[in-house]
């Protein structure tokens, strides 16, 4: 049985051995499918039509039958919890973000069984080190963890570890919500000296939008990989792959174990695919999840097994809690990747969803220049009032405010941020400040402007000195360890 509350339920209600085989059922699949279609069904719903099914079990297999019973009881008081969420329209799926409102993280870190980043696994980290953790860390923006702490028994042992992360190249450049995982994987590069590979997941883009084709998709890898690498990650101790140029050898014998692991009802139910997802979509998910596995790339990582440590904003999320299901299966003989999972850099829109890069919501791309970046963080949406009395006098709601909630993630200095969040927060009860030392929604805005510009046009002169020679270099396969 899963070790958490939310692996459990994953294994539930994907058919998995609950201590009682259950596939096949005609009454189970109907329950799966209404699962995966229909949009009302909640958890607390598929657990009791589950409860029904095992019932008919008991005469026949009562130790197994109560076993399962008692798992679906431990979950039912957090499924019904969680249901909130549901009915409530947030969703995180690698295809969809969705929130009426400010994303509800906590509800998804316990539905899906992971841990907070707290302060003793922090305390851990700089003790490791002997250097203080990236501001993320403290500030709880990579907020949830599955297996960090055995990550890090891992490299004490002396066990070759890898990063393991990716992009899928959808546009000519990365917006800054794409930069964030990418700066924190060359943090963890740096602080721990090991090797990262990244997957450019150009024929998974060109099966999730028509406009992409195989023969235009490979440029606009070529650019992203640009951007990434003017990161400053190390050279020697990086790999960038195209995922349409690399499929073969170990790698593809690793994706094939997985196809055969993985049924269409669990990526259906997983991911929110339906009859009409081309196949590209549906066998994708044994692509992403390969290269957890060190013996994809043994001429990379080297023959001996590699632990893997993968960073990812929450919404990819579902793609490693699958592969955890099945890493030590004994056809793969894996290990289960350790995970860090962000929160999103919010769109300039709002707090309830994630920046995108198709251009129907407002973004700041690493292209922009210093105007483009002044005139759209000026359209940004705050959580102040609309009067500049009201403002003074209330103060703004932080949790609503974007351009303070980008300064979380940018402005590295805590002891200006939290003199802001007391200048322009909401007005405590015992806050007597005058007026003139309160702070306005513009002030914010114009600080935001001098940090996100410098961000940028410094990442654009860091581009500007990468040339062909750099890419080809990046995207050699060579041994990293």
């Amino acid at each position: 049985m899963a070790s958490t509350a939310g692996e459990s339920f994953y294994a539930v209600v994907s058919g998995g051995n609950v201590g009682l085989q259950l596939a096949g059922t005609p009454s189970l699949a109907a329950a799966s499918e209404a699962s995966t279609s229909s949009k009302k069904m909640t958890g607390a719903d598929l657990l009791a039509s589950l409860k029904i099914e095992i019932q008919a079990f008991k005469d026949r297999e009562p130790s197994k039958a109560a076993a399962a019973l008692d798992a679906i009881d431990d979950l039912e008081a957090s499924i019904k919890k969680l249901d909130a969420a549901v009915e409530g329209d947030d969703e995180i799926t690698p295809y969809k973000v969705a929130s009426k409102g400010a994303i509800q993280y906590e509800v998804f870190r316990e539905k899906w069984g992971l841990k907070s980043i707290d302060q003793p696994l922090i305390d851990r980290i700089e003790r490791i080190t002997k250097q203080k953790v990236h501001t993320w860390l403290r500030r709880q923006i990579f907020y949830c963890h599955v297996d960090f702490d055995k990550f890090l028994d891992a490299y004490e042992k002396g066990t070759p570890c890898y990063l393991y992360s990716g992009r899928g190249p959808s546009s000519t450049s990365l917006h800054m919500g794409h930069l964030v995982p990418f700066l924190m994987i060359k943090w963890i590069q740096d602080t721990f000296d090991i090797p990262v590979i990244i997957q450019m997941s150009d024929d998974e883009k060109v099966y999730a939008k028509d406009e992409l084709t195989h023969e235009t998709v490979y440029q606009l890898t070529i650019e992203n990989a640009k951007d990434i690498i003017a990161v400053g990650l190390n050279p020697n101790k990086t790999w960038i792959f195209s995922n349409m140029k690399t499929v073969g050898a170990e790698y593809y014998v690793n994706v094939g174990k997985l196809m055969k692991l993985t049924n269409l009802g669990t990526v259906k139910h997983i991911f929110g695919f339906t009859n009409s997802t081309n196949l590209g979509m549906t066998s994708w998910v044994s692509f992403q999840e390969a290269p957890c596995f060190s013996t994809s790339f043994p001429d990379v990582l080297g023959s001996k097994r590699a632990f893997p440590l993968v960073v990812l904003s929450i919404d990819q999320m579902p793609y490693f809690r699958h592969v955890r299901d099945i890493a030590e299966h004994k056809t793969l003989k894996g290990v289960k990747p350790a995970v860090v999972a962000s929160k999103f850099f919010p769109p300039l829109s709002g707090v309830g969803g994630k920046m995108d890069s198709t251009g129907k919501i407002p973004a700041v791309f690493l292209t922009d220049t210093a105007d483009r970046i002044r005139k759209a963080i000026g359209g940004a949406v705050s959580g102040g009032a609309e009067f500049l009395d009201e403002q003074l006098k209330q103060g703004s709601d932080l949790s609503a405010d974007v351009p303070y909630q980008w300064l979380r993630f940018f402005l590295d200095d805590d002891e200006e941020l939290a003199k802001i969040a007391k200048a322009y927060g909401l007005r405590q009860a015992d806050d007597t400040a005058p007026d003139s030392e309160r702070m306005t929604t513009g002030q914010i805005k114009a600080r935001l402007t001098e940090i996100i510009s410098k961000v940028v046009l410094g990442h654009q002169s860091a581009r500007a000195c990468i040339t062909d020679e750099t890419v080809n270099k990046f995207m050699t396969r060579r041994s990293l360890m």
